[in-house]
């Protein structure tokens, strides 16, 4: 018989809601589930105690430190990075190509995350890369200076924000 964690907790705090199959096959096998219906017991002996002040204080230090997100900074590149080529280079001029795009790169300092952002007088197109093949549908990403919060649609489809908006930095946060 398969036992879960929900069912030693509903064995402890509502024991009405786990079928009387499994709180006897608990019992007979109590040496397998002693230590958690204990700790359980523990805890539901305790739930009304107050909590004082300085337990508070040092709660919230330890949810501060188990946090599960995070932030990565990502500032614009400054300097002409492009290859100099010593040959001449034509390119064709195309009707139906976007005109006036302005290209910008934005690195953190570990180089988890790269963007692009194109931005031309009506919209901004942006695109995220990560180093390590991240998941781009768990990240959010804030915009500085207007402050405007974005979730990612990935790497391949570009972030289209229009009207344009200025862009000086982008925080990219982890959603885990």
């Amino acid at each position: 018989m398969i036992i879960t964690e929900q069912d030693l907790f509903n064995l402890v705090f509502w024991r009405s809601k786990i079928p009387s199959e499994k709180t006897n096959y608990i019992f007979e096998n109590y040496f397998k589930f002693r230590e958690s219906v204990e700790f359980l017991q523990k805890i539901l002996q305790h739930i009304s105690d107050e909590i004082k002040p300085e337990n508070w204080e040092e709660l919230k230090q330890k949810i501060k430190s188990k946090n599960l997100t995070r932030e990565f900074i990502l500032r614009k590149e400054v300097g002409n990075n492009r290859k100099k080529f010593d040959k001449l280079v034509l390119a064709a001029a195309s009707k139906g190509a976007e005109t006036n795009f302005q290209p910008e790169t934005f690195k953190d300092k570990d180089s988890q995350f790269l963007v692009k952002v194109f931005s031309n007088a009506v919209e901004n197109k942006i695109y995220f890369f990560a180093n390590d093949n991240k998941n781009l549908n768990k990240l959010e990403m804030k915009l500085k200076p207007s402050g405007h919060s974005y979730k990612l649609n990935g790497s391949k489809i570009p972030l289209i924000i229009s009207p344009r908006e200025k862009i000086d930095e982008i925080i990219i946060t982890t959603i885990v």
